[in-house]
């Protein structure tokens, strides 16, 4: 019976996944690439990793985006590091 209410309470709206969270997401770097139509396979091949890595980055579940690869998106996107990344 504790498996099932536990099920149930992730049903319910448990954020488990908020829980796993090693730090905060990016959030309006995400917001940029959702509202310009990028899909995540795109920007993970310009910092040389696979899709299911760049989604943990930018989710806050992965490592953290290296100053290599900040700068690869920032230069790539045009974008201002101080504005997408938090170093």
């Amino acid at each position: 019976m504790i498996g099932l209410n536990r099920i149930r309470n992730n049903r319910k709206g448990g954020d488990s996944v908020a829980k796993n969270r090693k730090r905060p997401t990016y959030a309006k770097l995400k917001g940029f690439f959702v509202s310009n139509r990028i899909n995540q396979s795109e920007p993970a091949e310009v910092i040389g990793v696979t899709r299911c890595t760049f989604n943990q980055k930018i989710n806050g579940l992965g490592s953290d985006f290296s100053l290599d690869e900040a700068r690869k998106l920032c230069a790539k996107y045009n974008l201002e590091m101080g504005e997408y990344f938090y170093f």
